[in-house]
């Protein structure tokens, strides 16, 4: 079992900041109270959350494993180009909102 001083940290800054990140959001919105952040705030958090998931799972597998992985990109897109459907098809029923 290797020490706590031996780890190098200077590898894993990347994911003690997205970590931090993390925490961070969890604290504006338990912040927020019972009333919930406005809705414009709510989206910007989720969208910024799902980028730092992408970014994260991208960097872990070809930035620390060293593999390429096309799968990534290609699951990306899909989830984009369905999202972007999906919403056209829901605004009618949903509203602009």
């Amino acid at each position: 079992m290797k020490k706590l001083a031996s780890i190098k940290w200077k590898h894993y800054i990347n994911y003690v900041v997205i970590g931090l990140v993390a925490i961070i959001f969890s604290i504006l919105t338990i912040a927020a109270g019972p009333q919930g952040l406005a809705k414009s705030t709510t989206n910007l958090l989720s969208s910024i959350g799902i980028a730092i998931i992408l970014a994260t799972s991208l960097s872990m597998v070809v930035g620390f494993l060293g593999e390429l992985s096309l799968g990534h990109a290609g699951f990306m897109c899909v989830g984009a180009y369905l999202g972007g459907k999906l919403s056209v098809v829901l605004v009618e029923h949903l509203g602009n909102g």
